[in-house]
């Protein structure tokens, strides 16, 4: 247990001027209301960890982290719907996309090859191992890894890892069909990638971007150009941290790239289309910062909403929007949460375990007293109430 009382976040959606996400250190499911900048739990369940999810119309879908079960949060009434999902491989990233298409939800599990198909009308979860044969009958029982996925108009494009070359293919989200490779692409490295207007950009390990025209007439037709940066080869050689994990992941406005920071790098650097140079980012705010943790990227989800792009800093004090005319950043800071109701549950599981636990925190301390009023009200013997003052005496 830990003094908390900001949430940050990984993966989140923004629904009627509202951001849901969940909190890194807890597992609450929150809810930011970004024209009052309040923030208030709306789920306190700590069962599941989620890196990626969907909307669709007023509600949230969420995939477990171990691929064990699929969420379906309904922003109404604050309740859960949880549905068993077999995609349990790893004990890190077993999913690595959710996406949302008309009337069902697309799960793409990261280690199977597996896309799992789950109908929002009828409320049934299937699934599609199309592109898991094809890969076995291409390649043989090769290692694989779907590390990346992107929705695109009615296709999912997936990045499959094979022997460290990767392969895009894509599947119909309208035909729930894959398609036999159309694009004979191949990549010897990755970083990340960004869609924006009809074009994908690659960031490579080398720091190049490759930018691939999806367009298809016979003038663009698989068309890719290779952006050098050669501003920043230089910069990153004269940090000290010539490595091919500088950055983690890149937004893409009309103006100009984002590219956000991996490992020992703590800065950004934005590519100006028009200039075709390279700068450090430096207008932050005077209290903003990076929790250390190891092993924790500082940035995750990045989506686009109504012409904005949010970033989630999932390490730092605050998130971060850029206008995609503009390609203008600003912070927004996340204001202090109520941890009680978590608190709350917590204290009632640990009892259940003939556990205790000791820690000044406000609210800890409030939601300690307000378990034990209604354990007292619900038990003549006050077992519990005697079990702390032994404990205490």
């Amino acid at each position: 247990m830990q003094n908390k009382k900001r949430v940050t976040f990984q993966t989140f959606e923004v629904i009627d001027k509202k951001i849901y996400l969940q909190d890194i250190d807890t597992n609450v499911l929150a809810c930011l209301k970004l024209d009052e900048n309040t923030i208030e739990i709306v789920n306190a369940s700590n069962d599941y960890c989620f890196k990626h999810c969907a909307r669709l119309n007023n509600k949230l879908y969420l995939a477990d982290n171990l691929g064990e079960v699929f969420v379906e949060f309904d922003t109404q009434d604050n309740t859960y719907l949880v549905y068993n999902l077999k995609a349990h491989t790893e004990n890190n990233n077993n999913i690595v996309s959710v996406e949302a298409n008309s009337e069902n939800v697309f799960i793409v599990s990261q280690y199977k090859g597996i896309i799992f198909i789950f109908d929002t009308v009828n409320g049934i979860l299937e699934q599609d191992e199309a592109l898991s044969k094809k890969i076995t009958k291409l390649f043989g029982e090769k290692e694989l890894f779907i590390i990346n996925c992107r929705k695109i108009d009615k296709w999912l494009y997936l990045i499959v890892e094979i022997d460290k070359k990767y392969y895009f293919w894509k599947y119909s989200m309208i035909e729930k069909k894959l398609e036999e490779r159309p694009e004979n692409i191949i990549f010897d490295s990755m970083r990340d990638v960004y869609y924006f207007e009809k074009k994908l950009y690659i960031l490579q390990d080398d720091s190049t971007l490759c930018v691939w025209n999806l367009e298809r007439n016979k003038n663009t037709k698989n068309k890719i150009e290779t952006i050098q940066m050669n501003d920043l080869r230089q910069i990153i050689t004269a940090s000290g941290l010539n490595d091919h994990k500088f950055f983690s992941t890149l937004a893409v406005s009309e103006r100009n790239v984002w590219l956000f920071p991996a490992g020992r790098n703590e800065d950004i650097y934005i590519y100006d289309f028009n200039e075709k140079t390279v700068c450090i980012y430096d207008e932050y705010p005077k209290d903003f910062f990076y929790l250390n943790k190891k092993n924790f990227a500082k940035y995750a989800d990045i989506k686009e909403r109504e012409k904005i792009i949010y970033v989630a800093a999932r390490l730092s004090n605050y998130f971060l929007t850029i206008d995609i005319r503009t390609g203008k950043g600003g912070w927004n800071r996340i204001g202090p949460c109520n941890f009680k109701e978590y608190y709350l549950n917590v204290i009632a599981k640990e009892d259940e375990r003939n556990q205790l636990f000791y820690e000044i925190d406000e609210d800890i301390f409030d939601a300690f007293i307000m378990y034990e009023q209604k354990s007292f009200r619900s038990s003549e013997s006050h077992s519990n109430g005697r079990r702390i003052w032994e404990a205490l005496k």
